[in-house]
């Protein structure tokens, strides 16, 4: 995500919320590793969630709406955006044991 996101800064102030959401996941994924409680960790893997989605929609806009990027500039962002989608949807099957 570093490489679309050096360039995103440098090309449009519009890409601020691919930068936001794309750094969103991390930090919550670490917040979610901290939790105090179930209830913190499940609020902080939705958002994780939320956030991976945000991106994917964020990639798309400066791909097809803005035409600042194209897609093999951002397609490795994007699949690792889907990759980390399977890794936190099927939390929100467990989430209801926890």
């Amino acid at each position: 995500m570093f490489e679309t996101t050096k360039y995103a800064q440098r090309n449009c102030d519009s890409e601020t919320d691919y930068t936001k959401s794309g750094t969103s996941i991390g930090a919550n994924y670490r917040k979610a590793n901290h939790a105090r409680c179930n209830a913190d960790f499940k609020n902080n893997i939705k958002i994780c969630e939320s956030e991976a989605s945000e991106t994917q929609y964020w990639l798309e806009v400066v791909v097809e709406e803005e035409k600042m990027m194209s897609w093999e500039q951002v397609k490795a962002d994007y699949e690792e955006c889907s990759e980390l989608l399977a890794v936190f949807l099927p939390f929100q099957s467990n989430f209801s044991s926890l």
